[in-house]
């Protein structure tokens, strides 16, 4: 008898929420990326190391999970938080070469914000991020990000993401050099219905 009365309580306490945000759309998406930093500095000189240009070429996969509730003109704003990890056989610090033999891992947040017409099968957005990457397992960055992408709806939950491209830096800390960075993704995405 408690119980009962305890859910009705929530649930009444939870209306109020669930109409001020009515608007409101949570996604989670998959991708896999590709990353290429410029202005990487060699570790190993004299030597040459693997890309004797500074540039890093590395491809992964990530995740994330969004969250918009506020109507503003045609946009649907709210906040995204990401995680990347990206690997390549070929790094632009070291000469060592092979399997794995560079890795970088990101994670990043920011502001989102989405333009869908009613009932549209095209979704376009933009991003602001920022946080923290790290390359070979070492050097530790603050990054930025701004990408833009488009998902395209196929099911009133599920998007496909072609494609999601990406500008930025890496902005050394401790002495380390920062980096250029652009990237370009491709994924899935689940998200609940959107009410306009």
């Amino acid at each position: 008898m408690k119980l009962k009365f305890l859910h009705l309580v929530l649930a009444a306490a939870a209306l109020p929420l669930v109409t001020v945000h009515a608007n409101a759309q949570v996604g989670v998406y998959g991708t896999i990326n590709v990353e290429r930093a410029a202005g990487v500095a060699c570790k190993d000189a004299p030597l040459p190391c693997s890309y004797n240009d500074g540039v890093d070429r590395a491809i992964g996969g990530g995740g994330g999970v969004y969250y918009q509730w506020k109507q503003m003109g045609p946009a649907l704003l709210g906040v995204d938080v990401r995680g990347d990890i990206y690997k390549s056989n070929k790094s632009a610090s070291y000469v060592q070469s092979g399997q794995n033999a560079f890795r970088m891992d990101e994670a990043l947040g920011g502001v989102r914000a989405s333009f869908s017409a009613d009932k549209g099968f095209l979704t376009p957005y933009g991003e602001v991020l920022f946080g923290w990457n790290r390359r070979d397992r070492i050097d530790n960055f603050f990054a930025y990000r701004v990408v833009g992408g488009l998902d395209i709806n196929l099911l009133p939950i599920m998007a496909v993401r072609i494609p999601e491209v990406g500008i930025g830096q890496n902005i050394g800390m401790g002495g380390v050099k920062s980096n250029s960075v652009e990237s370009v993704s491709v994924g899935i995405v689940f998200h609940t219905l959107r009410n306009r």
